[in-house]
């Protein structure tokens, strides 16, 4: 089964954060699904955790649908990639979230930073998540 992902997404100019939704793709892997959770940047400690958590609940339980998956032309893409910066967030079961700071590079993609990855033991993360992910934001492009 593939690993469990969400991504986040930071638009730091409008002050808010996506939490975007993923499922297990019958082709295997993992695909982002439409309508990602919004949360404004006052309301991040309280809201983060819950958000995330409620991902990955769902990517368990929720059946693969085509009509959900997130479609966005190479244009309307880039225009979002630029406007945001973004974080990936792997649930490694049993015990950690593993999260990674994305830097931006040709074409509005994103790829890892090298060295960005940092795991929260899963019994700590509402202490936690907020915090680390807010520095992973500061790494990010």
């Amino acid at each position: 089964m593939p690993t469990p992902t969400v991504s986040k997404y930071w638009n730091e100019e409008k002050g808010y954060y996506l939490v975007e939704q993923y499922a297990s793709s019958p082709r295997g892997g993992s695909i982002a699904l439409k309508e990602p959770a919004k949360i404004r940047a006052e309301e991040f400690d309280d809201s983060i955790v819950d958000a995330i958590v409620n991902c990955f609940e769902r990517y368990e339980k929720d059946d693969f649908n085509p009509n959900l998956v997130s479609r966005m032309s190479d244009k309307e893409w880039r225009q979002f990639s630029n406007q945001h910066k973004k974080v990936i967030l792997e649930l490694n079961l049993p015990d950690h979230i593993d999260i990674y700071s994305m830097e931006k590079y040709r074409g509005g993609e994103h790829t890892v930073i090298r060295d960005s990855k940092v795991s929260v033991d899963k019994n700590f993360a509402s202490e936690q998540l907020p915090s680390v992910i807010r520095e992973a934001f500061l790494k990010a492009s």
